[in-house]
Order: structure tokens, then C-alpha cells, then sequence
């Protein structure tokens, strides 16, 4: 039985399958189970026809291409998820609490925004100015130290 080249126009998955002539018209995708287009090999004609459509990236393995990129998808997806989510849960507390703003928010243990009182927003503010900053600036001040010496 010959070996035939096919391509689904629904999810661009390629794939190779051995067939007879008469079975190569009745393929469906591997994936998602409709009709696919019977691709010509190049190996008979002496040339590459360009395919219409979505297809994965071309590393000789076109269908674990095709998983890769759909759980990468997937992954993206549920992240964007819990963003999405994160944000939504600021804005409610915002509306909740007038006169309050994005420096009020505070993140817990637990994964839930709680607004902070203004003394525990000083008392931050106090950290970051006399122990945060000074390290971050003396930092820059060494890699630009250390820039000007390549230089």
C-alpha cells in the first residue's frame, strides 16, 4: 500500500498514512475527525505544492507539532485565565471601598486581595524607601560602573 500525505483545512494538522487508492478519498483527521485533502507527494511530480490553510511548524513530525503548539495554547489560556481573574477581583475590591486605589491592594498567603490601612501602606512605604531602594540603587550604580570600565 502506497503512503499518502494528508492535511485537515479545519485544524491544519499534516499526517502521513498508508492506503489503498480507493480508501485515500475517505480519510478523516487524526484530531478532530473531519475530511482532510489528500496532499501530493513531491517525490511523483518533482515539486512542493504549497498547501492552503493553518499548519503547524515543520520539524519532520508534523502531529507532535500540532500537540505541542495545543497544549502550549492551552497553558496560555488557563494563565490568561487566572490574570483575568486576578484583575477582576482588584476592580471589585476598588469599587467596594471608595477613595481607595491600586496602592492600597495587598496580596495574601492565601491568594485573596485585601485593601491595607494607611499605616500599614506607611509603614511599607517606609521599608522600601530606607531598605529596597538604597540596595537597588547601589546596584545600578555598580553595573554602570562596571559598563563604563568596558567602555
Amino acid at each position: 500500500m502506497p503512503l499518502y500525505k494528508f492535511q485537515c483545512h479545519s485544524c491544519g494538522l499534516r499526517f502521513k498514512n498508508f492506503c489503498s487508492k480507493e480508501q485515500r478519498n475517505l480519510q478523516k483527521c487524526k484530531k478532530c475527525k473531519e475530511p482532510v485533502k489528500l496532499l501530493m507527494s513531491s517525490n511523483s511530480f518533482g515539486f512542493d505544492p504549497k498547501t492552503e490553510g493553518p499548519s503547524p511548524q515543520n520539524t519532520g513530525v508534523s502531529s507532535l507539532d500540532h500537540d505541542f503548539n495545543e497544549i502550549i495554547a492551552k497553558d496560555s489560556f488557563e494563565r490568561w485565565k487566572v490574570i483575568n481573574k486576578r484583575n477582576l477581583d482588584k476592580h471589585k475590591l476598588l469599587n467596594q471601598e471608595s477613595g481607595a486605589s491600586g496602592q492600597n491592594i495587598q496580596l495574601t498567603v492565601d491568594g485573596e486581595y485585601v485593601l491595607m490601612s494607611d499605616e500599614k501602606k506607611e509603614g511599607f512605604e517606609k521599608v522600601k524607601d530606607n531598605f529596597i531602594q538604597p540596595f537597588f540603587d547601589a546596584h545600578y550604580e555598580e553595573m554602570e560602573k562596571k559598563k563604563t570600565k568596558e567602555d
